[in-house]
């Protein structure tokens, strides 16, 4: 009896484990497009937190409900707006994305050949701080050294400043964690096996 108990463990342990693989194995990006233009990146993680991710040609008032308080932003820090940006530059380096990589004039509200997308971490009336990279087709995150702001510097733009075709700002919601229905069902299933394990046992020891 021991001998099959512990069995029985190690199987449900294996269970879940291999659920956990299926689910982090599922756990990759999904695109947001309309035709051949990029609206948004769904399922990007920034370390341990996933996130969805559109590109928004407004202004900063108009996006980030008057951009005025550091509150506002989806990022606080520099560190936190460096960390986005960075993900956000391994993701379009992935054959996925390959396209949008080597065509920046076809992700949502830009139309220049280089092209930048704005983090915010802090703000300055009028101005705010922004982390950012540059797309330049066939090299992603290349810095220019006429515009002063490359990926991973600090840099600043008037905050109600809008309709520049070479940039746009993205703006990161936070996925709520949902565990994955593989993970549930093979749970379900380990569960109702000890259930059963147990039952049986119970019906043994009465007889």
């Amino acid at each position: 009896m021991p001998l099959f108990k512990s069995f029985a463990i190690t199987n449900f342990v294996g269970m879940l484990v291999f659920g956990l693989t299926i689910a982090t194995a599922q756990a990759t990006v999904s695109l947001s497009t309309n035709g051949n233009e990029l609206l948004g990146i769904n399922g990007l993680f920034v370390g341990d937190t996933q996130y969805n991710v559109i590109f928004d040609d407004r202004n900063c008032i108009q996006i980030w409900t008057g951009c005025d308080s550091v509150t506002d932003f989806d990022f606080q820090t520099l560190e936190d707006a460096n960390a986005a940006a960075t993900s956000l530059f391994n993701v379009m380096n992935t054959p996925q994305l390959d396209f949008w990589d080597r065509n920046p004039a076809f992700i949502f509200g830009l139309d220049a050949f280089n092209s930048f997308i704005l983090i915010p971490y802090a703000v300055s009336d009028p101005s705010v701080f922004l982390t950012t990279y540059l797309n330049q087709a066939f090299f992603l995150g290349d810095a220019d050294s006429d515009t002063g702001c490359a990926i991973l510097e600090q840099c600043f733009v008037d905050r109600s400043r809008t309709g520049r075709a070479n940039n746009v700002y993205a703006k990161f919601t936070e996925v709520s964690a949902v565990p994955e229905p593989p993970v549930l069902l093979l749970f379900g299933i380990a569960l109702a096996g000890m259930a059963g394990i147990s039952w049986r046992r119970k019906s043994r020891e009465t007889t």
